[in-house]
């Protein structure tokens, strides 16, 4: 989760308006980008969103 922390301070977000952005709570927000916990997938998509970014599922090479 370390790329969100980078993704929202690279577009200039901070805690405060990504938890506006996104309706995720900024403690949420602190914990996921410093690893202490994981996202429900329908957080993280909201965050990425938020910041202007698509959640896909991609196949894996084979």
């Amino acid at each position: 989760m370390a790329d969100l922390a980078r993704v929202r301070k690279q577009a200039g977000v901070s805690l405060r308006t990504l938890e506006s952005l996104s309706g995720v709570s900024r403690t949420t927000i602190h914990y996921a980008e410093k690893g202490v916990n994981s996202p429900q997938l329908d957080t993280f998509v909201a965050m990425a969103n938020a910041l202007g970014y698509d959640v896909a599922l991609v196949p894996l090479p084979t």
